[in-house]
């Protein structure tokens, strides 16, 4: 009886919960023009159609929200439950937050409301009165919720951002990453400004030691290279010994930087998809007293690979890239990449909004070549941490490298975590 009674609880549990929940309204039907509580995330930029800008606008002139206060994010709440409509309410940022914008329904103007209640904007909008749950909803709901962004048309725009199609303003990113991606990219003033990353960006965690800085104008950018030996596995010049491979942290396959370097490149300002430049070394590698470590193949006795950067030559690197909006995403692009003689080719989308969820994405595939296997890196950043504003600041996730083992078969070579901060809204205004 005694080994009965697990299975029992266990199978009552599950009906309960399978019968339990809240029907979204009277009628049942999941239609997002007659919902009575929800939340809309959206940001200005994104919104093609001028007249739901202009009323994002004019709700926060209604709202009498401070100059300093107003975001190109929007979270914006509608809470229409109460039975007397004039305590009906509507929030800007998190309604749990303290600096949250309070107002009521009834302060603002009718075109405003229409453009809520009968949303047809690019950013989400969420069904707060919860419907009825069961297990099976945990599994099948981030996949209606991407096919109904598809079946809005929604997952793949065209640029939404100036930035994304200029040639002099294609290095402004807000997003710093803790290895690679794309760098850090800080305006002074339009075209003029800076850019910080860790790694490249095609690079993993611990993949590379590579960092550097540089100096952005009218397109054209110059900037210098060095090195953090604690981001890889090395060893003193003359230890030979062999180790074993890193189930973890891959101490094969990694790209070596030397102790200084210097690069320049431009975008192209009569093909704004291509990105040339050059790499030179300026120390030399022949006296580098910390190679790789030694890690030897069990099935062809070889030295598994890596990419040292080499002394006294020049590096010719090249992007080929084309950026759009991904299921409402601020920064989303596929292409095609050449990089200290290895070819990339992948995709990156920052801030995916799909439903409730909020996330980055990147996905980079390196060929084979002389000096490294084929890998694949694949990364995916939870966003929606924090609440209002900071809801997009802080993501972090798991980041995975498959390739060639030490055993000679394919599989995980790394197995780590990545992780981005937005540091603010650098100058985002729309393309059109």
């Amino acid at each position: 009886m005694k080994k009965l009674l697990g299975p029992v609880i266990i199978t009552v549990l599950f009906l309960v919960i399978n019968n339990t929940g809240y029907s979204q309204d009277q009628t049942g039907k999941d239609n997002p023009d007659s919902y009575k509580y929800y939340r809309i995330e959206t940001k200005k930029d994104n919104e093609n159609d001028t007249n739901i800008r202009r009323n994002l606008i004019k709700l926060e002139d209604e709202l009498f929200v401070p100059d300093d206060f107003r975001r190109n994010q929007m979270e914006i709440t509608v809470d229409k439950t109460d039975p007397e409509q004039a305590q009906w309410t509507v929030t800007l940022g998190d309604e749990n937050a303290e600096d949250r914008i309070f107002g009521f329904w009834a302060d603002i103007s009718q075109p405003v409301r229409d453009m809520l209640d009968r949303w047809r904007g690019n950013g989400t909008k969420v069904n707060l009165i919860l419907k009825k749950i069961t297990p099976w909803t945990i599994i099948d709901k981030p996949y209606k919720d991407m096919g109904r962004e598809i079946k809005r048309k929604k997952a793949i725009l065209a640029p939404q951002k100036f930035r994304d199609i200029s040639s002099s303003e294609a290095y402004i990113s807000p997003y710093f990453q803790a290895f690679g991606g794309e760098p850090l990219g800080i305006p002074i003033k339009g075209s003029v400004g800076l850019s910080f990353q860790f790694g490249t960006p095609y690079s993993g965690p611990m993949e590379t030691d590579i960092i550097g800085a540089s100096f952005n104008i009218a397109g054209i950018s110059l900037g210098v290279t060095t090195r953090i030996k604690e981001f890889v596995q090395k060893r003193s010049s003359n230890d030979t010994a062999i180790v074993d491979a890193n189930t973890l942290i891959a101490n094969y396959n990694n790209l070596f930087a030397p102790h200084l370097g210097v690069e320049a490149s431009i975008v192209l300002p009569f093909l704004k998809i291509l990105k040339v430049g050059f790499f030179r070394t300026l120390d030399t590698l022949d006296n580098d007293y910390d190679p790789p470590v030694r890690v030897k193949n069990s099935e062809t006795g070889e030295l598994m690979p890596n990419n040292v950067i080499k002394a006294k030559r020049d590096y010719v690197n090249a992007e080929l890239r084309y950026p759009f909006t991904f299921f409402n995403s601020s920064f989303a692009k596929v292409y095609l990449a050449h990089s200290f003689d290895e070819y990339h080719m992948g995709f990156v989308a920052r801030e995916v909004y799909i439903d409730e969820s909020l996330f980055d994405v990147r996905t980079d595939v390196m060929f084979g070549n002389k000096n490294r296997n084929f890998q694949i890196l694949v990364e995916s950043m939870i966003a929606n941490i924090g609440s209002s504003f900071a809801r997009s600041s802080f993501a972090i996730g798991p980041s995975v490298r498959l390739g060639t083992k030490s055993n000679g078969n394919f599989g995980f070579i790394s197995l780590l975590v990545n992780m981005r901060v937005k540091i603010g809204d650098f100058w985002e205004r729309n393309a059109n």
